[in-house]
């Protein structure tokens, strides 16, 4: 350590009282500045309030003695610190103040690179004019053959404000034009830099190709350089340029590991932007709950660091996801969006919350201020934001739709471009609006011709997405221009559009299906769950039914969900990050020797339905019933079947009757009105609404339906059940005695079956050995989480996780409450055990949707097994559903049962 150095180290630590006398002596031994000036930076770094002091007594000795390069010097080393420290505003005034000093002190050529240095500081306070206005006051400064480097530096730095402005192309072309000046003067690593930074800017204005040119070339050569942390931010670049150009799954990878690792290094900023670009990819994706919860993590950090303009933009993604998963921002989100975009200067971001608001009020059917879209599209064109312009071009089509103009529409749509642009989302949307705008024009043909070219593109989009969560995200929220196709080849109702109608549909329903699994439990939650299943164990089993009764208690309840949302969050965090795809399934036909296979969906508010006999005639039928008013029938036949079940109320009784006739009128009499004859056997290809019906209860001459015809629920006409080795022999697991007689007893009855242990070994053993496994006792699952619940075994409770990989069984029966509902909201987890149990080989689960009674149960299942061997495992279940009916004089106890799987 040199003299000069310890004089320096003397001064950092020494106490306010001695500073000034210290300052003195440095000023005056006259110290190099290159031999302190990266240690004071240093300090500022690590010990602010020690440098600060230091810095403040340096600067009194300095403006005494008059000794401007000093003052200029230390200014400038104050400034860099508080630029990286996430204080630019402040930076760029002592930028300019050291400046001043070094021209004082005659040194113009160090003056100019302060100058130079607060340009950036300026652009990146969000204070975008006077940054311009700076870089170009000093461009008329640098010139001459010695500023070369300088005039380049400044014209790198000139391009960060003008992205940061909006004026994109400008700023593209302006880091170009830097990056080879800075080439010919051989500073290969800045060269690069700047070109990484005109790739960003023309991804920004929707060059994509161009972009993703500019990004690799700067990747490669930085590479070649080794500049790790650069490679580190053309990474998160091309990340980037993948969530604007669809590939969706290698975005989200990239861009959640970057996020991980900045944050385990302490680069906060860095960390946050890259939750920010994660949530945007979320969001075009589907998955709202984790894309709001990313946004807020980024604006939250973004609010730390004191950068208005990058918060402003994690604010708007964040009411984005809000609208997304609610309709609608929350005033507190969009205020915050709004502030930290005033504080930035950042009038593109008002622009962006300008098309959200109308893009709330178009979903709501009211018309958006053509005076007020014409003067947004004029300034985003100004700005060089074309997705916000190409969006509000959109709006201005959608607008002349609801005032009947689809000519105005379509034209405005064609004249734009908007169905060839770059930007995939946008063009998606576009050429939905066209087509809606042809279907009313009467041009069938090329709306088809447009929503083909759609789905196509989402297919390739949907293909390297990760896991099933993020995979049926996709689904729901792309589905609807797959679905708008299918309408319009109906309508046309041409016979090769009938038949692609119904392939269309298999693809969805094959597609659901091979996401519709659990994830892998989570690491570390072990004691969580643990929590969670003891509440279960509490919730189901009360009143010796075999699960919850009505006398639940809602603070465990509360509990338990919390503490689902808990799992669930690490469940998909860890599956995102896996890079795991969803299974693959076989698409060979499997179920297509049912006399009749039945699609049906919901779509435009309405339950619709497709029929596809076995010969290959396809039938398309008008809208069935209204969404609303089977919701509320699902909800009545709940409610009916609890009241009977609980209370033996017979008024509940009649009420159950009659709303099983009214869901028969409204669907199952325009089937059979279509069929003309009654099929001998019946699949159900149903999505996750029209799944929640009770099919096969809804009545046809004095019984259920699944007494007269053979009736089966299929994931999809193409689904072929997985190979494996098939099971021997049945096995039974009595999962609970002393207050389940029934389930005792029902086990006792199947004669023939092996007793297994109701361990989760026991019970992984049988159905991976056994050709019919019988499982009976307690069950839960809740409705927003069915893979969390399951089966209550003597070691812990058995879920859709447990599963083990290859099922051997035929058939598997899940006699206990609960035991198997269907699918909850694709933003959350999908898939039960019967998914789970379908997906990993067994052909055909009979499973309840509901509590169920331990007597009446115990009676249909030894009647089903009865009549098993005689008749099939669809005829003998219905034979079973009608011999309880006539027993008791209701369904209701029996309602909860359904049988899913493949055709034998």
């Amino acid at each position: 350590m040199t003299a000069g150095e310890a004089l320096l180290d003397q001064l950092l630590d020494a106490p306010a009282s001695t500073r000034r006398r210290l300052a003195d002596r440095v000023l005056r031994e006259g110290l190099a500045w290159d031999a302190w000036s990266q240690r004071f930076r240093a300090a500022y770094l690590d010990r602010p309030e020690r440098a600060e002091g230091a810095a403040t007594a340096l600067a009194e000795a300095a403006e005494a003695s008059g000794r401007h390069d000093v003052l200029g010097r230390l200014l400038g080393q104050r400034a860099v610190a508080l630029h990286r420290t996430g204080s630019p505003a402040d930076a760029a005034r002592l930028y300019q103040d050291a400046a001043g000093h070094l021209v004082a002190a005659g040194q113009p050529d160090d003056a100019a690179h302060a100058r130079l240095l607060a340009v950036d500081a300026l652009a990146h306070a969000g204070q975008l004019q006077e940054a311009l206005a700076e870089a170009d006051a000093l461009d008329r400064v640098l010139r001459g053959a010695r500023h070369r480097l300088r005039r380049a530096l400044l014209r790198g730095n000139r391009a960060s404000a003008l992205r940061l402005a909006g004026r994109l192309e400008e700023s593209a072309r302006e880091s170009e034009a830097a990056s080879r000046s800075l080439e010919q003067l051989g500073q290969e690593g800045s060269a690069a830099a700047a070109e990484l930074n005109a790739g960003v800017a023309w991804m920004y204005a929707g060059r994509l190709e161009k972009a993703g040119n500019r990004l690799r070339s700067a990747a490669r050569r930085l590479e070649a350089l080794g500049q790790t942390d650069r490679v580190e931010d053309a990474r998160y670049d091309l990340a980037c340029l993948d969530v604007r150009a669809g590939r969706m799954g290698p975005a989200v990878r990239t861009l959640d590991a970057l996020a991980v690792d900045f944050e385990a290094r302490g680069l906060a900023r860095r960390a946050a932007l890259a939750r920010m670009d994660l949530a945007d990819a979320l969001l075009r994706i589907g998955d709202d709950d984790a894309a709001a919860r990313e946004a807020r993590r980024a604006a939250e950090a973004f609010e730390a660091e004191q950068a208005p303009g990058e918060a402003a933009e994690a604010w708007f993604l964040l009411a984005q996801a809000e609208v997304a998963a609610t309709g609608s921002p929350s005033a507190e989100t969009l205020e915050a969006a709004r502030h930290a975009a005033e504080r930035s200067g950042r009038e593109e971001i008002a622009l962006r919350v300008a098309v959200l608001a109308d893009d709330v009020a178009l979903a709501e059917g009211t018309l958006p201020s053509t005076a007020g879209l014409t003067v947004r599209i004029d300034r985003a064109y100004h700005l060089g934001l074309h997705e916000v312009a190409d969006a509000s071009r959109t709006q201005e089509a959608e607008r002349m739709l609801l005032v009947s103009d689809a000519q105005g529409a379509r034209a405005a749509l064609a004249s734009h471009g908007l169905l060839r642009r770059a930007h995939p989302f946008a063009s998606v949307r576009a050429a939905r609006v066209d087509a809606r705008a042809a279907t009313a024009l009467g041009d069938t043909s090329a709306a088809i011709s447009g929503l083909r070219r759609v789905v196509s593109r989402l297919d390739a989009w949907a293909g390297d997405l990760p896991g099933g969560w993020l995979a049926s995200a996709f689904l729901a929220r792309h589905g609807g221009a797959t679905l708008d196709l299918v309408d319009l080849l109906l309508g046309r109702g041409r016979p090769a559009d009938r038949h692609e109608a119904v392939s269309r549909l298999d693809e969805l329903a094959q597609r659901a299906f091979a996401v519709d699994t659990s994830p892998p439990r989570a690491r570390g939650l072990e004691a969580l769950r643990q929590r969670l299943e003891s509440i279960y164990a509490t919730l189901a089993g009360g009143g010796g039914a075999r699960g919850l009764g009505l006398a639940a208690r809602p603070a465990l309840v509360d509990e338990a969900r919390r503490l689902e949302q808990e799992v669930l969050r690490r469940w998909r965090d860890d599956e995102r990050r896996s890079g795991d795809a969803p299974s693959d399934i076989d698409a060979r036909p499997a179920n297509d020797a049912f006399d009749v296979v039945a699609h049906l969906w919901h779509h435009g508010g309405h339950l619709r339905a497709t029929l596809r006999r076995r010969d290959g005639q396809v039938i398309g039928l008008r809208p069935l019933a209204e969404d609303a008013e089977l919701r509320r029938s699902t909800e009545a036949l709940r409610f009916h079947a609890e009241r009977v079940r609980q209370l033996g109320s017979a008024a509940a009784r009649d009420a159950l009757d009659d709303e099983l006739e009214q869901v028969a009128r409204l669907i199952l009499d325009p089937l059979l009105e279509a069929l003309g004859t009654l099929p001998t056997s019946w699949g159900w290809i149903a999505d996750t609404r029209a799944g929640a019906l009770p099919l096969e209860h809804l009545p046809l001459d004095g019984g259920p339906l699944a007494a007269r015809v053979a009736t089966m629920r299929v994931p999809a006409l193409h689904a072929a059940p997985r190979s494996r080795a098939r099971g021997h022999g049945a096995a039974a697991v009595l999962l609970a005695t002393d207050d389940l007689p029934g389930a005792r007893d029902e086990v006792h009855a199947l004669h023939d079956a092996v007793a297994v242990s109701p361990t989760h070994e026991g019970v992984a053993r049988a159905l991976a050995r056994h050709r019919v496994v019988h499982v009976a006792g307690h069950g839960y699952t809740p409705e927003d989480a069915p893979s969390l619940g399951g089966l209550r075994l003597a070691d812990g409770w058995f879920t859709s996780a447990d599963v083990p990989p290859r099922v051997g069984a035929d058939l598997v029966v899940l006699a206990a409450c609960r035991s198997g509902t269907g699918t909850a909201n694709a933003k959350r987890p999908v898939g039960g055990l019967p998914r789970a149990l379908l997906a990993a080989g067994a052909r055909q689960v009979l499973w309840t949707a509901a509590d169920v009674d331990d007597a009446a149960s115990a009676r249909l299942m030894t009647a089903f097994h009865a009549a098993r061997a005689r008749l099939g495992t669809a005829a003998a279940l219905g034979e079973a559903l009608n011999l309880m009916q006539d027993q008791e004089g209701t369904p209701a106890r029996s309602l909860p049962f359904r049988l899913t799987g493949f055709q034998p």
